[in-house]
């Protein structure tokens, strides 16, 4: 009898479903690596890169890597679209 009950609590443990654990206020990011604004644009590392040393100002370093601003990804697309 004992064998049984654990038997059966074991099964009904694994088909309970978890509550996932998003966090209620996600922090918003005002910067992104390269891999994610690239994503962003539709556009492959290296066309991001090309047209970042382009600018004037290119998009900062830390260390290696290059961080793009949400704010200037999303500018530079309102630029585009008015060239349209």
């Amino acid at each position: 009898m004992i064998g049984s009950a654990a038997g059966f609590f074991r099964r009904t443990m694994l088909t309970i479903p978890l509550k996932s654990q998003k966090t209620e206020n996600p922090v918003e990011q005002i910067a992104v690596n390269a891999a994610t604004a690239s994503k962003m644009l539709s556009i492959s590392e290296r066309t991001l890169w090309l047209l970042d040393q382009k600018r004037p100002d290119p998009a900062p370093r830390i260390g290696k890597r290059i961080l793009y601003s949400v704010e200037a990804l999303k500018a530079f697309v309102a630029g585009e679209e008015k060239k349209d």
